[in-house]
C-alpha cells in the first residue's frame, strides 16, 4: 500500500483548500482537495495526521510525535505568496516544500541534522552536498576548488559565515 507524507498546504484566505502530498514509495508529489485529503486519512494512508468530527465539521490534527499542521508551509492560492516558511538571517527559504537547513553535526562530520517543514533527519556528507547542490540547503552551498595536485574537490560552505566544526553536536 503507498502511504503519503505531509508537506503543506494550499489556502483561500483562512480556509484550506488543498494539500500536497509526496509519495513515500517513489517521492512523487500529488495536490489533493481537502475531500481527498479526509479520504486519505480515513483510510490509514497519511500517517500523522487524524481527523476528528467537531460540530458539522471534519477537522484534520497532527497525531502526537507528528509536526502540527498548521505549522507546515502553506500557499495562497489567490496570490502564490507563501507563509509558515521560515527564514534564515534576512534570506527567506525558497519558496518549496521541500528545503531543509543545516543546524547540526554528527560527532564525526560524516553526518550532518538538517531540519525541514517536517522533521529533522540525518544525512551523511554525501546527500548532504547533493542537497546543497540542488539549492534545497538554505544555509550551506557547495564551493568547488582544485587541490595542489590538480584533482577537483567539492566542499560544503555554510552561508552564515560560521565554520561547519562550529556547528552543534
Amino acid at each position: 500500500m503507498i502511504n503519503y507524507r505531509l508537506l503543506g498546504r494550499y489556502m483561500d484566505g483562512t480556509n484550506v483548500v488543498a494539500y500536497e502530498l509526496q509519495s513515500n514509495s517513489d517521492s512523487t508529489r500529488r495536490k489533493v482537495s481537502r475531500e481527498q485529503m479526509i479520504l486519505f486519512v480515513g483510510k490509514g494512508i497519511v500517517p500523522g495526521v487524524k481527523a476528528r468530527c467537531y460540530q458539522d465539521k471534519v477537522l484534520l490534527e497532527a497525531e502526537d510525535g507528528y509536526p502540527n499542521i498548521s505549522d507546515l508551509p502553506a500557499m495562497n492560492i489567490n496570490n502564490g505568496n507563501m507563509r509558515g516558511v521560515p527564514s534564515v538571517g534576512n534570506r527567506r527559504i525558497k519558496q518549496d516544500f521541500d528545503t531543509c537547513a543545516l543546524v547540526g553535526r554528527i560527532n564525526n562530520e560524516r553526518a550532518f541534522v538538517v531540519q525541514s517543514s517536517y522533521g529533522y533527519a540525518i544525512v551523511d556528507s554525501e546527500k548532504l552536498t547533493k542537497l546543497a547542490m540542488d539549492g534545497k540547503v538554505v544555509n550551506a552551498r557547495v564551493q568547488n576548488y582544485k587541490k595542489d595536485d590538480g584533482r577537483s574537490q567539492r566542499i560544503i560552505r555554510l552561508s552564515t559565515g560560521q565554520k561547519m566544526s562550529e556547528l552543534p553536536v
